[in-house]
C-alpha cells in the first residue's frame, strides 16, 4: 500500500496492484480532486436527492478503489481523487426510491467513463467501480429514453465538471442482474439522521 502527499493531505491507500516494483502508483499522471460538497449541493439544489445526497456524504469512503485503465478512490476528506485526463459517472436514484428497504452497493452505481445520452446505444456495456459485473444498457428509444440494467435514466447531467458527471435514476441498478439468474445483493440503510447504519442482507438468490 502507498500513500501520497497532495496538497499537504495524506490520502487513502492504494491496492498493491496499482503500484510498480519500487511501490509508487503506475499511474503517475495527472491528478484531479472533486469535492463531494459540490455535488450533494447541485443534487440538494436540484430537488428529490436529498437522501443521495445524505448518503454521498457519510458512505463514499466505503466505495472500493479502482485501478485498472486509470487510478480512482475516496480519499479521507470525502472527495474523488481521479489519476489521468479520466472521468467517472454517477447514477443517482430519487428519495422516493431509497424510501424502500433495499440499499444496493452503491460501487455499482459509479461508472469508470463519461456517459453522454448521445454516445449510448442498445446493447452497450459500461464499467463499474465493482467490476463484478458490466452495466448493460437495454434500450435507447426514439423519444431518447435510455434503459440501464432495466433501469430508466430520468435526469441527465444534474452535475457536469468535465470530470465528476451525475445522472438521476428512477432507482438504483440491480448487480446482480442477467437473463439466466437474479439475485439481489443488497443494503438496509437504517438512517440518515442517526448515522449510516448498513447491513448486508440477501434477499433473493
Amino acid at each position: 500500500m502507498w500513500k501520497t502527499d497532495y496538497e499537504g493531505d495524506f490520502h487513502y491507500t492504494c491496492l498493491t496492484c496499482c503500484l510498480d516494483s519500487n511501490g509508487s502508483p503506475k499511474h503517475n499522471s495527472t491528478i484531479t480532486v472533486v469535492q463531494v460538497q459540490n455535488i450533494t449541493k447541485a443534487l440538494r439544489e436540484f430537488g428529490g436527492y436529498d437522501f443521495m445526497a445524505t448518503i454521498l456524504e457519510r458512505n463514499l469512503q466505503s466505495v472500493q478503489t479502482y485501478c485498472d485503465e486509470f487510478l480512482f478512490f475516496v480519499d479521507r476528506q470525502n472527495r474523488f481523487t481521479i489519476y489521468g485526463n479520466n472521468a467517472i459517472t454517477l447514477f443517482v436514484p430519487p428519495d422516493k426510491a431509497i424510501g424502500f428497504k433495499e440499499w444496493n452497493n452503491f460501487d455499482y452505481q459509479i461508472v469508470m467513463s463519461k456517459v453522454d445520452k448521445e454516445t449510448l446505444s442498445k446493447g452497450s456495456t459500461l464499467v463499474p467501480a465493482s467490476v463484478k459485473q458490466n452495466l448493460i444498457v437495454d434500450e435507447v428509444r426514439d423519444d431518447g429514453t435510455v434503459i440501464i440494467n432495466r433501469v430508466k435514466v430520468n435526469h441527465w447531467n444534474i452535475y457536469n465538471d468535465g470530470h465528476v458527471i451525475v445522472h438521476g435514476t428512477e432507482k438504483f441498478f440491480n448487480h446482480h442482474w442477467d437473463l439466466n439468474t437474479f439475485s439481489l445483493l443488497s443494503r438496509s440503510y437504517a438512517t440518515v439522521d442517526g448515522g449510516s447504519a448498513l447491513s448486508n442482507q440477501n434477499l433473493l438468490q
